[in-house]
C-alpha cells in the first residue's frame, strides 16, 4: 500500500505549520512499517501509484478536502469537529475523529465514526532532551481570542505562577517577563517540553466540548512533562499518565503548588512514562491501525450495482423539484422507483430516481432561470448552488443514459418556449458567485459536451463542495444541531480555498509591490473640461479632512458626494458648500454611489477622481489606509499637477492609483472574488478575467470616465448589491473594486501606480522617473536589484 497523507496547510507555507509536522511523523512511520508515504499540502493534487494499492488519509482541522476517487479515503478529524459534514464524511470509506465525547452528541449518528485520538512522536519527544527540568511552567501556543480564550494560561499569569509562554499575539496580554518569544523550532519545542517540570494544555471551546485533546498533552507527556489541561469532555485526571485537570482557577494553583513543592520526579518515572505515552499514543501505533483499516477496505466486496428497473424510458428531470414547468398533462409524475412505467415518458420527482433508467433511456434535463426573490435568511447563491448540485448528481447517476440539456427539436411546444425563455433571462437577475457557472454549464450542454468534460466537471465540482457543506454541526447545550455555514467561509469552498484563509496558492506579491515615482510639478495643467470629483462619506464626520485635501487640486473640478441620511448630508454641507449632495441606502459600499448613483455626471468630464471616507471597523491595521491613498492621489498641488500632466501626455494612460498598502499586500488578488467578476464580465460581452491582477485597492484613483464607461454600462441598482453586514470579502461590491483594473485594460488603456513623495514602502519595486515620456516604456515595470 500506498499512503497518500493531506493535511489542511497551504502547500506553500506548510513548513510554517504543526499539521504538516504532525503528518509527517505519520508517514515516516508508515515507512518504517514497509509502506510507501508521501505528504502533500492544501488542495496539493494526489498523485497514483500503480505499484501497489492507494490509500488517502486527510488529517482534517480546519478544512477537509474532498476524497479522490479510485483510492481508499480515510479521513481523520483531529479538530474542529464543529465543522464536521455529515454529507462529505459519508463519501469516505472511514472516518476516524479524535474527539472522545462526539458518540454522546447524536452528531455522528449518520456516520460510521471511529475514536482516534491525537498521537506524538517518540523519537523526538524524550525526557532526555532535559535529563534535570529547568523551567517550572510553560505553554507554547498562539493566543487567539477569537479561536479560544486562553483562560487557563491567563489564569496561571494573574496567579503568579512562574510561567514561561512562547507564541504568537501574547504581547500585551500577559507580564513582559513571561513572554520568551514568538516562535520554537521542533527541536526547540521538544527541549522545553523536556525542560519543564509542568506544561500548561489550553483548548479551543469545540475541541474541550467535544473531547479532542490536542496532540500538546502527549507531546509533553512523552517529553516526561506533567500536563496540566482545562476540562476536555471525556478525560478525568489519570486518564493519561501524569494528566492532570484544572476546571477552575483554584484547581490550578491547588495542582501547580503540590507538583512544584515536590522533589523533581526521577529519570526512571519520566522514562517509564515516556514508554506508556509512545506505546499507546505514538504514530506507530496509529500507523498501524490505519493500515489495517485500509485493509479491510481493500479486502471488502465490490457493491452491487444498483439494478435499473426500467429501459427506453423518455425521462424529464427538473433542477428545481416539484414543479412541472409546463410538461403536458398525459406526462405521470414519478415519485417512486417502484412507479416507473415500462416505457413512455416520465417526469422524475428526485435527481436519485435517475439511477433506475435501464440502457437506451434518454434524461432530458430542465433548468430553471435563477430566481431573483432568494430566502434572506440563507446567503445569496446558495440556492443556485443547490441546484448545481442536484444537476451533478443527477449526471452522476447516469451512466450509459444520454442526458440532453433540454428536449430535442420534437418536444411539446411548451417546452421548446420555457427553453427559450430560461435562455434569456439568464442574462438577468442578482450577480452571484454560481451565475457563471449556471452559463457555463447551459453552453457546455448545448454544444454537446458530455458531463466528464474538463469544464463541466469543474462546475459541479465547485457546487458539490458547497452542497456537501450545508448543513454543519454546532454545539447547542449536550447536543449538536444542523447550522449552516455564513457565506464567507462557503465562498472559499466555492472559490477552491481553505475555511481559514491562509492566502492564495502562487501568489506572486512582488508583482503588487511595483509602481513608479515622479517628481512634484508646479505648472498647473489644465484639462479641456473641469475634473470630476466622487466622494462617497458614509462616515460624515470625514468631510472637513477631505475639504482640506482638496484644496490641492488648483485646476476646476466640480464635486459629487453621495451619502445615506439627510442628516449626514446637511453637515458634509457645512464642510462641502459647493458639493452636489445625493442620498442612497447603505448598500454597494462606495462602489455604487461613485459609479452608478452619478452615472449621469461621469460623461461631463474627461478625467475623475473617486474618493471615500474609507474606515475599517474590522481591524486596525488598516487605520492608515485612507491617509495612504490621499497622500499619493492629493499630495499638495505638485503632485495632483503631476498626475494631471500624466493624462495629457500619455493618452493611454486610463488609470492612477496609490501604490500597495502593506497590510492589506495578501489581499491584492481576486480571494473570493474570481467567479463573481466572471459572471460581470459575461455581461459585459467579454471572456472571464484574467487570473492575474493589478488593481486600486480600496478604490481610490484617478481616471478617464472612457476607462469606467463599461462598468457604469452596466446600469446597477442598489438591489443588486447585498445588505450591509460589514463584510469583509466576497461580495459584488469586492467583486467590482478589482473589476475596475481590469475593466480598464480591456477598454484599451494601462494602469499606473503612483507613489506619493516621501513613500518609503517596496522600494526594490520602485522605478524612479523624472520625465512623464519615461512612462512609455515602462508598462512592465520590473524590481530593480
Amino acid at each position: 500500500m500506498f499512503f497518500h497523507i493531506s493535511t489542511s496547510a497551504p502547500a506553500q507555507s506548510s513548513q510554517n505549520w504543526g499539521d504538516r509536522v504532525y503528518a509527517d511523523d505519520l508517514a515516516s512511520a508508515f515507512r518504517d512499517q514497509g509502506f510507501g508515504a508521501r505528504v502533500y499540502g492544501l488542495f496539493e493534487p494526489v498523485t497514483p501509484m500503480t505499484a501497489g494499492e492507494d490509500v488517502v488519509i486527510r488529517i482534517a482541522g480546519p478544512h477537509l478536502d474532498n476524497p479522490v476517487p479510485g483510492m481508499v479515503n480515510i479521513a481523520w478529524l483531529i479538530s474542529h469537529a464543529e465543522r464536521l459534514f455529515p454529507r462529505l464524511l459519508g463519501a469516505y470509506d472511514r472516518v476516524f475523529t479524535s474527539a472522545r465525547a462526539l458518540p454522546q452528541t447524536g452528531l455522528a449518528a449518520p456516520l460510521v465514526t471511529e475514536f482516534l485520538p491525537q498521537a506524538t512522536s517518540g523519537t523526538r519527544f524524550q525526557p532526555r532532551m532535559a535529563p534535570e527540568p529547568s523551567l517550572q511552567v510553560s505553554f507554547v501556543g498562539n493566543y487567539n481570542a477569537e479561536r479560544g480564550d486562553r483562560r487557563l494560561i491567563l489564569d496561571a499569569a494573574q496567579a503568579g505562577l512562574p510561567l514561561a509562554v512562547w507564541g504568537h499575539g501574547w504581547q500585551g496580554v500577559i507580564a513582559p517577563d513571561l513572554w520568551r518569544g514568538e516562535r520554537l523550532d521542533q527541536q526547540g519545542l521538544a527541549a522545553v517540553y523536556a525542560g519543564s517540570r509542568i506544561v500548561l494544555n489550553a483548548h479551543m471551546g469545540t475541541m474541550a466540548r467535544l473531547g479532542m485533546m490536542s496532540n500538546r498533552s502527549y507531546d509533553a507527556l512523552a517529553a516526561g512533562a506533567e500536563v496540566i489541561s482545562d476540562p476536555v469532555a471525556g478525560y478525568t485526571a489519570g486518564d493519561l499518565p501524569g494528566l492532570h485537570i484544572a476546571p477552575t482557577p483554584e484547581a490550578l494553583l491547588h495542582l501547580a503548588g503540590q507538583i512544584l513543592a515536590a522533589p523533581p520526579r526521577a529519570p526512571a518515572l519520566r522514562a517509564a512514562q515516556h514508554d506508556a505515552i509512545v506505546a499507546a499514543y505514538g504514530f506507530a501505533t496509529v500507523a498501524r491501525r490505519l493500515a489495517e483499516q485500509a485493509r479491510l477496505v481493500i479486502a471488502r466486496p465490490a457493491p452491487r450495482p444498483r439494478p435499473a428497473r426500467a429501459a427506453g424510458l423518455t425521462a424529464f428531470l427538473c433542477d428545481q423539484p416539484g414543479a412541472p414547468w409546463g410538461l403536458p398533462l398525459d406526462i405521470p409524475l414519478c415519485r417512486r422507483a417502484e412507479d416507473l412505467p415500462a416505457s413512455g415518458a416520465v417526469l422524475l420527482a428526485r435527481s436519485d430516481l435517475v439511477a433506475d433508467l435501464g440502457a437506451g433511456s434518454t434524461l432530458h434535463l430542465l433548468l430553471s432561470p435563477p430566481a431573483r426573490q432568494l430566502d434572506p435568511d440563507q446567503p445569496r447563491f446558495f440556492h443556485h448552488a443547490e441546484r448545481l448540485d442536484r444537476i451533478a448528481q443527477a449526471f452522476a447517476a447516469a451512466p450509459g443514459v444520454t442526458v440532453t440539456p433540454h428536449p430535442p427539436g420534437t418536444a411539446p411546444a411548451p417546452l421548446t418556449a420555457l427553453w427559450a425563455a430560461v435562455c434569456g433571462v439568464m442574462a438577468a437577475g442578482p450577480i452571484h458567485s454560481v451565475h457563471a457557472d449556471q452559463h457555463r454549464l447551459v453552453a457546455g450542454l448545448l454544444a454537446g459536451q458530455h458531463p466528464d468534460n474538463p469544464q463541466l466537471s469543474g462546475i459541479f465540482t465547485r457546487a458539490r463542495s458547497v452542497g456537501q457543506r450545508l448543513e454543519i454541526a454546532t454545539p447547542a447545550g449536550d447536543r449538536l444541531r444542523p447550522a449552516l455555514l455564513s457565506e464567507l467561509p462557503l465562498l472559499r469552498i466555492f472559490e477552491g480555498g481553505a475555511l481559514f484563509p491562509g492566502g492564495e496558492n502562487g501568489l506572486d506579491r512582488n508583482a503588487a509591490r511595483q509602481h513608479v515615482s515622479l517628481p512634484p510639478l508646479h505648472q498647473t495643467p489644465h484639462p479641456a473640461r473641469p475634473v470630476g470629483v466622487f466622494v462617497h462619506l458614509y462616515y460624515d464626520e470625514l468631510a472637513p479632512v477631505f475639504a482640506t485635501e482638496l484644496q490641492s487640486l488648483t485646476t476646476e473640478f466640480a464635486l459629487y458626494v453621495s451619502t445615506d441620511s439627510a442628516e449626514k448630508a446637511a453637515r458634509i454641507a457645512q464642510s462641502l458648500p459647493g458639493a452636489e449632495i445625493r442620498l442612497t441606502a447603505n448598500r454597494g459600499r462606495d462602489i455604487y454611489p461613485k459609479l452608478w448613483l452619478f452615472a449621469d455626471r461621469h460623461a461631463q468630464h474627461d478625467l475623475v477622481l473617486h474618493l471615500h471616507g474609507k474606515r475599517s471597523p474590522h481591524s486596525e491595521q488598516l487605520d492608515g489606509w485612507l491617509r495612504h491613498n490621499l497622500n499619493s492621489l492629493l499630495g499638495g498641488p505638485g503632485q495632483v499637477n503631476r498626475i494631471l500632466s500624466v493624462f495629457h501626455d500619455l493618452p493611454e494612460i486610463g488609470l492612477i492609483a496609490p501604490p500597495a498598502f502593506r497590510p492589506v499586500l495578501p489581499s491584492l488578488h481576486w480571494t473570493m472574488n474570481y467567479h463573481l467578476a466572471a459572471e460581470i464580465t459575461r455581461r459585459l460581452g467579454q471572456a472571464d478575467p484574467p487570473r492575474a491582477l493589478r488593481f486600486p485597492a480600496g478604490s481610490m484613483f484617478w481616471a478617464r470616465s472612457a476607462a469606467l464607461a463599461p462598468l457604469i454600462d452596466l446600469g446597477l441598482t442598489p438591489e443588486d448589491f447585498p445588505p450591509e453586514a460589514r463584510q469583509i470579502d466576497g461580495t459584488l461590491a469586492h467583486a467590482l473594486e478589482r473589476m475596475i483594473g481590469v475593466t480598464c485594460e480591456r477598454a484599451g488603456f494601462r494602469q499606473l501606480f503612483l507613489a506619493a513623495q516621501g513613500f518609503g514602502d517596496f522600494r526594490r519595486y520602485r522605478r524612479a522617473l523624472t520625465h512623464n515620456s519615461e512612462l512609455a516604456s515602462s508598462h512592465d515595470l520590473q524590481p530593480e536589484e
